[in-house]
């Protein structure tokens, strides 16, 4: 009887463990600088890659950590375009989509930038140096308008936008006393 108890006691402390997993964030507080978050009940190396809109691996890296990390990577020196951080450790490989613009503010001193979270999640954020009225709008594929607003930033602006009803294309612009500031299309 005392062996089946210590049996029990050691398959639901193997359970309890093992269905802890890792968690993985990625933020982007300004335009160029993203910071990977991640947790994890273990210790393990967990490789950080990053790939351009052509697939090609642009940096990689390992890192050791004790149960976890946050890692800022400065994505300045690269153009702008689509890219995928993808973090992979002993569980899963994860995968996060964005868009990059590397282009400083703009002549309307607005600086404009899209991450995809998923298939149907973006964040749009918005920077400037004073205040400004800005046009938001989002196309599907066909470029039929799925959202429009107009908001007024203050230094900044963020939301993150479910875009379930929109299949494939979706492309932000963000426009600024009738100039397109920015379009973005995933």
């Amino acid at each position: 009887m005392k062996n089946l108890l210590v049996a029990l006691a050691l398959i639901a402390n193997i359970t309890a463990f093992g269905s802890e997993r890792s968690k993985v964030k990625v933020t982007n507080d300004s335009t160029a600088i993203f910071k990977v978050y991640y947790t994890s009940p273990v210790s393990n190396k967990v490789r950080v890659n990053i790939y351009n809109e052509d697939g090609k691996k642009v940096f990689s890296e390992i890192i050791k950590n004790e149960n976890g990390f946050v890692r800022p990577y400065n994505m300045s020196n690269l153009p702008a375009g689509n890219y995928k951080f993808e973090i992979v450790d002993n569980e899963d490989v994860r995968a996060y989509e964005f868009a990059f613009n590397n282009a400083p503010a703009n002549a309307e001193g607005l600086t404009v930038f899209v991450n995809k979270f998923s298939d149907n999640k973006f964040f749009l954020g918005l920077g400037n140096a004073s205040n400004q009225e800005v046009t938001i709008k989002i196309m599907d594929e066909n470029r039929n308008e799925v959202y429009s607003a107009t908001e007024n930033v203050v230094s900044q602006f963020s939301q993150l936008f479910n875009l379930e009803a929109v299949k494939s294309g979706v492309t932000f612009k963000v426009m600024s006393n009738g100039i397109t500031v920015k379009e973005i299309s995933f």
